[in-house]
């Protein structure tokens, strides 16, 4: 994973916004995804309330690059505008 965290977002200025727009438009363009985007680790974490010890009681989550996520974030409201324009 790349190791940045929303924290690190957050407390950046705007350079680095502008960083973050222009590599994320290099994306969209069709550069592709960086490798370290690509990577998730996955957690199985128990179910409240039922036997643990049973591998359907218990539900898969995905840790993956904060960057990943605002990018599917940015790209899951382009497509949103785009299917009410149809």
């Amino acid at each position: 994973m790349d190791g940045v965290t929303i924290e690190l977002i957050k407390s950046m200025g705007d350079e680095y916004i502008w960083y973050l727009v222009g590599e994320f438009n290099e994306i969209f363009a069709g550069e592709g995804l960086p490798e370290e985007w690509r990577v998730g680790r996955v957690a199985v974490l128990p179910k409240e309330g039922v036997d643990n010890s049973k591998l359907e009681n218990r539900r898969p989550l995905t840790i993956t690059s904060v960057l990943y996520i605002i990018l599917m974030q940015i790209y899951k409201g382009r497509l949103q505008e785009e299917l009410e324009n149809v």
